[in-house]
């Protein structure tokens, strides 16, 4: 009688070490806040290098921040709420070759502008 509780006792003592793994595998493999924000740095830090795996749209992102200080240090009162993604975008949808873009950017952005302050505008 007295073995077959010793034999118990060690079963027990086995299986709780499995459980003891098992939790302890399970909780090193749950997604901690650290781990989160490292994936979302990640994630963010992947995001721009796609960007910047395509020339081309660096390109249109560099053309229109030059037009948006350009306009900037001439006129105060010139408002930019559009995104160079969302305009990228546009481009590519109308078909606008490269070597047009900043002209196409700075007929986009003073269209913008005019929509956002009809009043600076009108002659």
């Amino acid at each position: 009688m007295t073995s077959d509780y010793i034999n118990d006792l060690r079963v027990l003592d086995q299986d709780q070490k499995r459980t003891e793994t098992k939790l302890l595998s399970t909780m090193t493999s749950l997604d901690t806040p650290q781990k989160i924000e490292q994936t979302r740095a990640m994630s963010k830090q992947e995001k721009e290098d796609d960007m910047r795996k395509d020339p081309e749209e660096e390109y249109f992102r560099l053309a229109v921040l030059a037009l948006k200080v350009l306009y900037n240090e001439k006129d105060n009162d010139f408002v930019f709420e559009v995104s160079p993604g969302k305009l990228y975008k546009k481009a590519k949808r109308n078909k606008i070759p490269f070597h047009q873009y900043y002209i196409w950017i700075e007929n986009q952005l003073k269209l913008c502008n005019e929509k956002l302050n009809p009043v600076l505008h009108r002659e």
